[in-house]
């Protein structure tokens, strides 16, 4: 069953569908590598850059596929141009940012935010070993109010997040408190024009952290990038419903992207179990400009 199980998870992927041998290899040794010792992996990668790898699964999705989430990795490297902001809140060990600094060149700007101290050490290793000078990294949460938040630190580091919950007795060691900022605040006055959220159920609230920059006019709105999971937005009490109501009110629309497919309407209803990341947008042009994405 296990095997099974195993199988069925691996057909989803795509580079196992392109070439299921290499991937099956890639894999098996992935396991070996990390078993055998523990110095740190750096991948030659992407665009001339090189990444340096933790043992989590987003770091084994790039090895195993080239990207955690290719179709993320396709939005922001075409979207993206010389000049532009990019700001991801959840930027694990900087897999976009990268991206995204290659992409905006010298005179644009990458804000990186990760509050998990080991992540952002090899996050800010990452920037240092490409000499990426407009990448900003921040050891800070976002959150939908400044000030000091707690935040768990889970054992699979990429799914770490903002306490959802109080700590019991047992996780209270895994629980350290963070500074958080609100992307507003951040940003009062400054340019912004992509936005990658990836928070582990915090979506929200980085969102309604976030009203000012998203009330801006339409050609000066930022495009988002966000994750949507039922199981992560219900441990902090809201559903779907409640972030795309509160981006429709802002005017945005959200869509759904698929490399093969373009852009395709997305509602709030979907079946449980379901992760999917998902664009918001507000200016046409922006819409035109994603769904020529491939």
């Amino acid at each position: 069953m296990i095997m099974i199980g195993l199988m069925k998870r691996l057909r989803d992927r795509p580079d196992f569908r392109a070439h299921p041998l290499g991937a099956l290899g890639r894999r098996l040794w992935w396991r070996i590598r990390w078993r055998t010792g523990r110095r740190p992996w750096i991948l030659p990668w992407h665009d001339g850059l090189r990444l340096k790898l933790d043992r989590g699964g987003p770091s084994a999705l790039i090895y195993y596929q080239g990207f955690s989430e290719p179709d993320t990795a396709a939005l922001v490297r075409a979207y993206l141009k010389p000049g532009m902001v990019f700001v991801d809140v959840g930027a694990h060990i900087g897999e976009y940012a990268l991206l995204a600094a290659r992409r905006v060149g010298t005179t644009g700007e990458v804000h990186a935010f990760e509050p998990n101290p080991v992540v952002f050490e090899v996050l800010v290793e990452n920037v240092r070993l490409n000499g990426l000078d407009q990448i900003v990294a921040r050891p800070w949460a976002v959150s939908s109010a400044e000030g000091d938040v707690d935040f768990d630190l889970d054992p699979e580091a990429a799914l770490s997040a903002l306490a959802w919950r109080a700590a019991s007795a047992d996780r209270a060691r895994h629980v350290q408190r963070v500074p958080a900022v609100t992307l507003d605040g951040y940003l009062a006055g400054r340019r912004a024009d992509l936005i990658k959220i990836d928070v582990e159920g915090a979506e929200l609230l980085v969102v309604r952290g976030s009203g000012s920059l998203l009330a801006r006019p339409a050609a000066e709105a930022p495009v988002l990038i966000f994750e949507c999971a039922l199981h992560n937005y219900a441990r902090f009490g809201y559903s779907p419903v409640d972030l795309f109501r509160l981006l429709s009110d802002h005017g945005y629309e959200v869509w759904r992207f698929d490399r093969s497919r373009g852009l395709l309407p997305q509602t709030a209803e979907f079946p449980a179990g379901v992760t999917l990341n998902l664009v918001a947008a507000k200016d046409p042009a922006h819409l035109a400009l994603l769904a020529a994405t491939r």
